[in-house]
């Protein structure tokens, strides 16, 4: 598993062609339709934009952003919306999934716990419905404490506060 950023293309790009010579899964945490991304993108499984990136790239259209995405790239594109959720492709049609309502003390790291969560939920086998569930919890629990840490290093997400996200 290799989760990967735009953030320093050239080592990036090294970094996909490895892992895709041994056949790990490559998930994308991207911002900006940048020149730089747009190298790295053939080479990830699951690109996550938020919805900056898919407006910018769909003319304003999230779902033709993933269309896009999908057609152009291959791989299974995810947008993040937020506190309204996201939105992902299985099989043909785009899905939404929900985000879990929680106080929001602080958004710092929700982004980067969402990201990480998938890709240690896809690293430990789980399905891709269940991984997106995973990453919105985790994500969650990160807008609940100040700092983009505080909840995250407290332990494991309680099941009992936890929605799951919905398909």
């Amino acid at each position: 598993m290799l989760l990967v950023d735009g953030h320093f293309p050239q080592q990036a790009v090294r970094a996909v062609e490895r892992a895709r010579a041994v056949g790990a899964t490559v998930v994308g945490d991207f911002s900006l339709p940048r020149p730089a991304i747009t190298r790295l993108l053939p080479y990830v499984d699951f690109p996550i934009v938020p919805l900056e990136f898919a407006e910018a790239y769909g003319d304003g259209d999230p779902q033709r952003a993933l269309r896009r995405l999908r057609d152009r790239f291959g791989g299974n594109p995810i947008v993040t919306t937020g506190r309204s959720g996201g939105l992902y492709f299985r099989g043909r049609r785009v899905r939404r999934y929900h985000a879990q309502q929680v106080r929001v003390r602080d958004t710092t790291g929700a982004g980067d716990a969402f990201h990480g969560a998938f890709a240690a939920g896809l690293a430990h086998g789980f399905e891709f419905e269940a991984a997106i569930a995973l990453a919105v919890r985790a994500a969650a629990v990160c807008c609940t404490a100040l700092g983009a840490t505080t909840k995250l290093l407290g332990g494991p997400i309680p099941r009992s506060r936890a929605r799951a996200a919905a398909p």
